[in-house]
């Protein structure tokens, strides 16, 4: 039969040759699942990023929308106070002077 290595010489290269073989498959493993932790996150962070830009889309669109109920709101309470100012010749000198500080001199 084939004997190249015998006794304490041959178990000493067999405990090598498995512990090579174990640390490769370790390693091997490690590696594969380190990627695959790698792709997992990257693809959620992916998915949040693009939920995010949709978000900031909408949130966009109503600051728009509110600044343009903010003006429309000033244009109706300029055309009230000037309503009011026409309609109503007495309002007082502390009035006016409140108006005038508000909306600058007619």
């Amino acid at each position: 039969m084939f004997k190249l290595f015998t006794g304490i010489q041959g178990y000493l290269i067999m405990g090598g040759v498995v512990l090579t073989f174990l640390t490769g498959t370790f390693f091997f493993g490690f590696s594969h699942g380190k990627k695959y932790a790698y792709a997992k996150t990257e693809q959620a962070r992916l998915e949040t990023q693009d939920e995010l830009f949709d978000l900031g889309e909408v949130v966009a669109k109503q600051a728009a929308k509110l600044e343009t109920l903010k003006t429309e709101k000033e244009d109706l309470v300029y055309e009230l106070e000037t309503l009011a100012t026409n309609d109503n010749p007495g309002i007082g000198p502390d009035g006016m002077l409140r108006l005038q500080r508000r909306w600058g001199a007619p």
